[in-house]
Formats: C-alpha cells, sequence, structure tokens
C-alpha cells in the first residue's frame, strides 16, 4: 500500500494508458490490419510516447504550482494542454511511423480488410474505401482526444482537490494555533487574580 501511494502516479498512468492502447489493438480496425507482433510493436511504441508525453506535463505542471492556481485557470490551462499534447502526439508519430513501416514489412496473406482497405486507398485517393479509412482514422484521433481530454481531467482536478484540501488543513492548523495562543493569554490573565483572592482569603 505504501509502494502504491508513493508511485501512484506512475501506476494509474501507465495502466490508464496500456489499458486504452490494449482496447485500440483489440477493436480498432486500422489496428487489426496488422499482424499481432507488429501491433504488439506499435502499441508498446505509442505506451512510452504518450507516457513520456504525460510525465513531461506532470513535471511541467510541478514545477510552475498550476495546482496552486485558480479554477478558471485550471480549466483554461487544461485545455491548453489538450492542444499541446495532442500536436506532440502527432509530430511523434509523423516521425515515427514510417521507421515502423520502413522496418516492419507486414506479409500480405496476414492481412484482413482493413489492410486491403489501406492498399485500395494507397492507389485511388479519392475512391470510396479511401474515404472510408480516413473515417477510420479520424475516428481513432477522435477516441484518442477523448482519452487525453480524460487523462487531463482526472490529473488536474484530483490535485486541485489536494490543493484545496491542505488549504483547508493548514487554515485549520493555524485556526487551532490561534485557539490555544487565546488559551494561553486567558490563563495569564486568570493567574494574577486568583492569587490575588487566595491572598485575601
Amino acid at each position: 500500500m505504501l509502494i502504491f501511494l508513493r508511485y501512484r502516479f506512475w501506476i494509474l498512468n501507465v495502466s490508464f494508458w496500456i489499458l486504452y492502447y490494449v482496447t485500440q489493438t483489440t477493436t480498432s480496425p486500422v489496428f487489426l490490419g496488422f499482424p499481432p507482433f507488429f501491433r504488439f510493436i506499435l502499441c508498446l511504441s505509442f505506451i512510452v510516447f504518450i507516457v513520456l508525453i504525460t510525465s513531461s506535463y506532470r513535471f511541467v505542471y510541478k514545477k510552475y504550482g498550476f495546482d496552486k492556481k485558480s479554477f478558471r485557470f485550471t480549466i483554461f490551462q487544461c485545455f491548453i494542454s489538450l492542444v499541446a499534447m495532442l500536436m506532440i502526439d502527432v509530430i511523434l508519430r509523423f516521425f515515427v511511423n514510417p521507421f515502423f513501416l520502413k522496418n516492419f514489412e507486414t506479409p500480405t496473406s496476414s492481412f484482413n480488410y482493413a489492410s486491403k482497405l489501406s492498399i485500395i486507398a494507397s492507389q485511388n485517393p479519392n475512391s470510396e474505401e479511401a474515404i472510408f479509412l480516413n473515417q477510420l482514422l479520424a475516428n481513432g484521433q477522435v477516441i484518442k482526444l477523448y482519452a487525453i481530454a480524460i487523462w487531463l481531467i482526472l490529473y488536474n482536478f484530483y490535485n486541485y482537490y489536494k490543493q484545496l484540501k491542505a488549504t483547508e488543513i493548514e487554515k485549520l492548523k493555524a485556526q487551532n494555533k490561534l485557539k490555544d495562543a487565546e488559551l494561553i493569554n486567558l490563563r495569564q490573565q486568570l493567574n494574577p487574580h486568583f492569587l490575588f483572592n487566595s491572598l485575601n482569603s
């Protein structure tokens, strides 16, 4: 339990993206167009990329104290971060995808319907198959957008809530210290009177 609390960001972050990409590789028609080993390599590389992106975001978040900002700022930076993370993901894919396509050639015997679509689409970009394949790719990006948005919302608002709780605890501690100081002050005021009354009696 202590290990989980200490490394909860890494455990939850990696688990979230593993679940997302495993779901994609087993259900997405585009992913299913590749053999199992190629799908595994793609899935692993995408997980590494997105974990690098999210951990970099966390570093910036902690360094500049975004959790100490207002609620309005949290919503604004959530939106900006979503756009930035998607752009970084697209740029990374632009550089890395050619490497995979060059070094992992899929045998035609293992192609399924999605792979045949990609061949027809590459031969005729204006065909119905090309339009359908582009729609599948666009749907994949929309799902990715939702996944990153969910991650950002969970991370930002969890930290915002944690900061609110920490502020409340500090406020209660300050109130307790103030009450303690008032009690000590009252005792100091009562002590001379008690001594005076004792002497009188």
